[in-house]
């Protein structure tokens, strides 16, 4: 007896998997796509209320048990808090790193009277490497732009818009786009 109620339950579990299989496949796209490319969170912004709806109304029109029922609903509503987690755990990685590369730009002119031309020149007296605006994202690279009468730098905080650029000589920072 023990054996058959565990193999109709395995059953059980096995239909429910195979009924939210869907929905873990775009979760999966909607993490990859916002949490590895650019650590954003503009596609499941998009993506998750539609998703949320969609199942919302799969759910009242085909009636599935309550545990499909919960992970229709509740896996678009996890997707989202995942990746606006991650944003926010990358805006404080770029304001760290980019206070680290404004405060090593400012020795190198301290000393050496005169900005960088590129980043690659406060490596290794000032930096032991030039460190990525985001971790682990595809769009994680600093720009950094000198000119004889200005000297920036920037990243792109929501591709494709959203640059956030520092200004050296006036010390502030202004959102482009």
């Amino acid at each position: 007896m023990p054996t058959a109620r565990l193999k109709s339950r395995w059953c059980r579990v096995r239909a429910g998997l195979t009924a939210v299989s869907g929905t873990l496949i775009c979760a999966a796209v909607v993490v990859f796509l916002d949490v590895v490319l650019d650590g954003g969170y503009v596609f499941s912004a998009l993506v998750c209320p539609i998703w949320f709806l969609v199942g919302v109304l799969r759910t009242v029109v085909r009636h599935p048990g309550l545990g499909v029922t919960a992970a229709r609903i509740l896996i678009p509503v996890t997707t989202v808090l995942l990746v606006a987690a991650n944003y926010g755990v990358q805006g404080g990685i770029v304001s760290a790193n980019a206070d680290r590369l404004i405060q090593a730009c400012e020795r190198y002119r301290e000393a050496n009277g005169a900005y960088p031309e590129r980043l690659d020149n406060l490596v290794p007296r000032y930096l032991n490497s030039i460190p990525r605006a985001k971790y682990r994202c595809l769009s994680s690279q600093f720009s950094y732009y000198a000119s004889s009468q200005r000297h920036t730098l920037s990243w792109c905080e929501l591709p494709p818009f959203g640059r956030s650029v520092y200004i050296f000589e006036t010390g502030e920072w202004r959102c482009v786009d």
